[in-house]
């Protein structure tokens, strides 16, 4: 057994460039015919078994993956998931009772803390984001070159940005991303 080491972890973004969640695309590989043309906007791509395959545009024969940005100089990065369970008592008919436990609805976030750069930062581009309100295509992967990554990707709103600094500090930022929908994964 290997563990990963902590500074493998990365998250990335693509701007989604819409307030409105983006499309998904069921397809069984990356050349399915069966894609449809997006119109240059940002669609995320995926497998009926919810495997992620691209996150990009088609002109309905090709697809175009975006380039996903590093959330860079990330100093800790979390990916958290959680399943809402409901919990519903019934009569067994006999007197007694039986308590079951369903599953009612997922939820995922990802969240950033960094270090603000002087140039490209991404600090700054992911607060202009959140200004704008777009959603965004998020990868949180584990980097492990021996065995390969596990990536998991889904659509996202910024729930918070913030850039902080103090009087002979390194100034940083903070980024809570919520998401929407299904978080899909790849194994690459």
């Amino acid at each position: 057994m290997a563990l990963i080491n902590a500074n493998a972890l990365a998250v990335y973004y693509v701007d989604g460039g819409s307030t409105s969640p983006l499309d998904i695309q069921v397809l069984t590989a990356i050349g399915d015919s069966s894609q449809s043309d997006t119109s240059g906007a940002v669609n995320l791509f995926v497998k009926a078994n919810d495997d992620f395959l691209a996150a990009g545009t088609s002109d309905g024969s090709t697809i175009t993956s975006s380039t996903f940005v590093l959330a860079a100089a990330a100093t800790s990065s979390t990916l958290d998931f959680s399943n809402s369970l409901e919990e519903v008592v019934s009569r067994d008919g006999q007197g007694a009772s039986t308590k079951n436990i369903i599953s009612s609805a997922q939820d995922w976030s990802v969240s950033a803390d960094g270090l603000l750069q002087d140039t490209s930062d991404t600090g700054v581009a992911l607060t202009d984001l959140a200004r704008a309100g777009n959603y965004v295509v998020i990868k949180f992967t584990t980097k492990n070159d021996d065995t390969g990554s596990v990536e998991y990707v889904g659509q996202a709103l910024l729930e918070s940005a913030s850039l902080t600094g103090g009087v002979d500090e390194i100034a940083t930022y903070s980024v809570t991303l919520s998401g929407h929908g299904k978080l899909y994964k790849s194994i690459v």
